[in-house]
C-alpha cells in the first residue's frame, strides 16, 4: 500500500496484518453467524418486528441486537433457540 493512501486513511501496516490475522482465525464462525443473522433479519422484516422490540424480548440492549442482525455475533445454541422461539422460525435443522 502506498504511503499517501496510508496517510489518508491512517492505516498502519501492522494494524492491517493484525486485522487480517483475526479475520482468518474467525472466518469459519463468522460465515455461520452471517447465515443465522440473515434468517433473523428476514423473519423480523416479514413479521415487521422492530430492533428495539426484538432486543427487549431477548433481554439484551438494542446495540447488541444490532450485532445479531449484522453478523457480528458468535451465537450460542441458547441464543439461537431464543431467536427461534421469539420469531417462531427454525434456524437449526431438526
Amino acid at each position: 500500500m502506498n504511503k499517501k493512501l496510508r496517510q489518508v486513511f491512517d492505516i498502519q501496516e501492522s494494524d492491517m496484518l493484525d486485522k487480517l490475522k483475526v479475520w482468518r482465525e474467525n472466518i469459519a464462525w463468522l460465515r455461520h453467524s452471517r447465515k443465522i443473522s440473515l434468517y433473523i433479519y428476514v423473519a423480523m422484516t416479514k413479521q415487521k418486528i422492530q430492533l428495539g422490540e426484538f432486543a427487549k424480548q431477548l433481554g439484551i440492549s438494542e446495540e447488541e441486537a444490532k450485532n445479531w442482525i449484522q453478523g457480528k455475533k458468535n451465537f450460542t445454541l441458547e441464543e439461537i433457540s431464543k431467536a427461534e422461539r421469539i420469531l417462531n422460525i427454525r434456524i437449526l435443522p431438526k
